[in-house]
């Protein structure tokens, strides 16, 4: 499954990837972009995946600041409230974990 969202130019976009009771989420500065039911389709996770950004038309300008991997589900209060308080910091980084 691929999504392409449009983001903000020269602005921090925030990207959260949330898999949750067979479903996978993607919120986008907070707000919840596209929902994917993965019933039959459960996720197979390797050494080798990546994540890629940009397009076969479009480059990806910009840097990557910070990649968080949580144990547990993250509600949509809390992304939002992260988002919320990260778009404030130069860096956008999270020092209260």
């Amino acid at each position: 499954v691929s999504k392409e969202v449009d983001v903000p130019l020269q602005k921090w976009n925030n990207f959260v990837f949330n898999y949750r009771d067979n479903r996978a989420d993607l919120f986008v500065n907070g707000i919840l972009k596209e929902s994917v039911s993965l019933q039959n389709t459960l996720p197979i996770y390797s050494h080798s995946q990546v994540v890629c950004t940009g397009s076969d038309t479009k480059y990806c300008h910009g840097a990557i600041c910070e990649v968080c991997i949580y144990d547990t589900n993250l509600g949509q209060t809390e992304i939002s409230q992260t988002y919320n308080y990260l778009k404030l910091q130069n860096p956008p980084v999270n020092n209260l974990l």
